[in-house]
């Protein structure tokens, strides 16, 4: 989403891992003692496309009440709550599931519209995209740190699109920064399958974020 300056919204996670971060830091340093995850905010200043500068509605948070953060560490309260609403629906499905002694109610018709992951050109843009599609409330499970039951069961095919991206990547983007950070994430992904969604999210905004194409697929 692109933000203007005066909208208010809340901080919805810390994308410190990517730059090469502790769990606890943000995408432009400091951590979550500095501003906790929920803080609200209004935009106070849009540097560029990937850093923006907020005011804080309580003083006491950031530094002298303002942060710098990644567009995609924060959120309008009106998208938080929508997301919030969807996470809840799901759990709520596979709460009456159990209850019934069998799988939760959504299960068929999500098994009805899976789509297999099988790039054709660009595998990195491609899997970002079928991520998204595939696994539409993979933002809210990473950001709340809940377990997301639907990209569990798919893990194996997961992973070996995580594979197939990666090395796309390492054909294409070259050495630097920027794929410091893919490694970084790649191998959290998997050494830490705990936190599947929160790494797989990362390594999905890595993508967009180095690609100009899904920068405005995603506007």
């Amino acid at each position: 989403m692109k933000f203007e300056a005066g909208q208010e919204v809340v901080i919805v996670r810390n994308l410190g891992e990517v730059m090469g971060y502790g769990k606890s830091e943000y995408y432009y340093s400091g951590n979550l003692r500095h501003v906790p995850l929920g803080t609200k905010g209004v935009v106070d200043i849009i540097e560029r496309d990937d850093k923006i500068y907020l005011r804080f509605e309580d003083g006491n948070f950031g530094v002298n009440g303002g942060w710098y953060v990644h567009p995609d560490e924060i959120r309008t309260p009106e998208e938080q709550i929508e997301l919030e609403k969807e996470q809840q629906k799901r759990l709520d499905s596979c709460l009456e599931g159990a209850l019934l002694g069998g799988e939760p109610v959504v299960k068929e018709e999500d098994e009805e519209k899976q789509k297999k992951f099988e790039p054709k050109f660009n595998a990195r843009e491609e899997f970002a995209i079928w991520v998204r599609q595939e696994f539409p409330e993979l933002t809210a499970h990473a950001s709340g740190g809940l377990e997301y039951v639907a990209l569990t069961e798919r893990k194996d095919e997961v992973m070996k699109g995580v594979e197939i991206a990666y090395d796309h990547a390492k054909k294409t983007v070259g050495g630097g920064c920027v794929m410091g950070s893919f490694r970084r994430i790649y191998r959290s992904l998997n050494r830490n399958g705990a936190k599947l969604a929160y790494h797989l999210e990362n390594f999905v905004e890595l993508i967009e974020g180095v690609s100009r194409n899904l920068k405005e697929h995603r506007r």
